[in-house]
């Protein structure tokens, strides 16, 4: 990817949810102000804190990057669940993890076995994104957590190649499998929607990739999927949750 390109992606990172925003975010809610934004090592923190012996399931589990991502922070004590739509786990499945078969897309696929749920690079593929949202919520414990990510809308700014013979992987439409790019506006209003607490949401990068990013603190109860606009809502994460969740 090109270096001038990102570099105007990193200048144009936000504090917030999004670039336009970022100046009203920052006034109106200084206590998210260091916190609530994601960073390119904002999963490494998420699983350093996780308590001991902890439960992570990962969906899409090539390469099983998240067992190895955990070991090189220190937390060898985790317990790895990998999850995908193959009936055999990936290649190179370590030694003392579990892996399951996700039956179909979208569709329920593990029930609170997991303190965390982590979705990297999938959803972009998803054609059913609200059931396959849902079922990482029902795959962990009330109160624990989920983490996703995937390419976002600036990874369909690099033009594609003219030429496909190259073989280059420039731009976000040259997967076939892809379905849509999230921004962090669509990943929180989707988490809002099932009553799931953003914690941390925003921009990063990941294998040069520009990518949203959503933390999510799963209800302490199940919660019947509405659709959220938050038209005419108060700018901050508690006016959203009270003005779909009174009961929250």
């Amino acid at each position: 990817m090109d270096d001038l390109y990102l570099m105007s992606f990193r200048n144009t990172q936000m504090d917030g949810l999004d670039a336009w925003n970022a100046a009203r975010i920052g006034k109106q809610q200084d206590s998210d102000a260091d916190t609530f934004p994601i960073t390119d090592g904002s999963l490494e923190d998420i699983l350093r804190d996780l308590p001991r012996g902890a439960t992570v399931i990962d969906v899409g589990c090539d390469g099983w990057s998240t067992h190895a991502m955990a070991h090189s922070v220190g937390r060898c004590d985790l317990v790895h669940i990998g999850a995908d739509l193959g009936s055999q786990p990936p290649d190179g499945q370590p030694s003392g993890t579990t892996y399951i078969e996700i039956p179909g897309d979208g569709e329920m696929f593990a029930d609170q076995v997991a303190d965390l749920a982590i979705s990297r690079h999938c959803l972009e593929h998803s054609s059913k994104p609200l059931g396959s949202f849902d079922a990482l919520l029902r795959s962990v414990r009330p109160g624990g957590l989920v983490y996703v990510e995937c390419p976002s809308d600036l990874s369909c700014l690099p033009p594609a190649a003219a030429d496909p013979r190259g073989n280059s992987f420039d731009n976000f439409w040259d997967d076939p499998t892809h379905v849509r790019p999230w921004t962090p506006g669509a990943l929180y209003r989707l988490a809002l929607s099932f009553g799931a607490r953003p914690i941390k949401c925003g921009r990063m990068l990941r294998w040069d990739i520009p990518c949203s990013a959503i933390l999510v603190l799963v209800p302490m109860s199940r919660r019947t999927y509405r659709y959220v606009t938050l038209k005419d809502v108060g700018l901050g994460v508690d006016a959203a949750m009270r003005a779909f969740w009174q009961e929250l």
